[in-house]
């Protein structure tokens, strides 16, 4: 598998709106969270839709529940000024801080945005594969141990559906794996198959997976999770369907 291959497999979510020209002075900003080289990352495309140039740019993340905050140097990263009806588009790394509050829904983030003309609120939502951290694949040992331990706490299954046509186990372990989802055992029983899964979230939360699927290409699955945070489950099982339909 070449680079170009590797990257395809990295789920970056297509950018969404999150100021509207209408109500923001002519500023218009599209948006997404990704994770690139164990770095959550904020990508954004700005846009003015006024007559008169755009200066003085800052940004700020408020409250959100793992503690995303923007690098120190984030402001030189804007440009001057954006001259009307050009577009620059601006990567910002994120770190994860101290625990800032909840926020609700729980993968969301309130972000505020000025410019020479005003400044601006939105809140945005993230996948939570943002924040799957590269050491989270445990030996088969370890897993046995602690599967029965989680079911104590509570076992959910989905079905997802829609996948994008993965034509072999390999390839569907490889596109977890590059996306920190771990395959710590790979079985075969009573026709369908079998990938045991396991996560760590950067805040070190981890969680155990189990998915089955009964033929390949993989177009349709279940996926069943046993955590050891319940607010997260949903978010968790959201994320990982997302990578698998990516």
């Amino acid at each position: 598998m070449n680079l170009f291959e590797q990257e395809n497999l990295i789920y970056i979510p297509p950018k969404q709106p999150l100021l509207n020209p209408q109500t923001s002075e002519g500023l218009e900003i599209l948006g997404t969270f990704c994770r690139r080289l164990s770095k959550v990352q904020l990508e954004l495309k700005l846009i003015n839709r006024n007559n008169v140039n755009l200066t003085d740019f800052a940004i700020q993340l408020n409250k959100n529940s793992f503690g995303l905050s923007l690098d120190q140097n984030s402001s030189s990263l804007f440009p001057q000024y954006l001259s009307p009806f050009q577009s620059v588009d601006i990567t910002f790394d994120l770190n994860l801080t101290d625990f800032q509050g909840p926020s609700e829904p729980i993968n969301s983030v309130q972000l505020a945005f000025r410019t020479n003309l005003g400044v601006f609120f939105t809140q945005a939502t993230f996948s939570l594969h943002i924040l799957f951290n590269e050491e989270g694949m445990l030996d088969q040992s370890d897993f046995l141990n602690l599967w029965p331990q989680y079911g104590a706490i509570g076992e959910y299954t989905i079905q997802i559906d829609n996948i994008n046509n993965i034509g072999t186990v390999k390839l569907l372990r490889e596109k977890l794996h590059k996306n920190n989802v771990f395959t710590v055992a790979d079985r075969f029983i009573d026709n369908k198959h079998y990938l045991f899964l396991s996560l760590k979230l950067d805040n070190g939360n981890l969680f155990l997976l189990e998915l089955g699927f009964y033929q390949l290409p993989v177009q349709q699955c279940t996926l069943t999770i046993k955590p050891t945070n319940s607010e997260l489950i949903y978010t968790i099982l959201e994320a990982v369907g997302n990578i698998l339909k990516s």
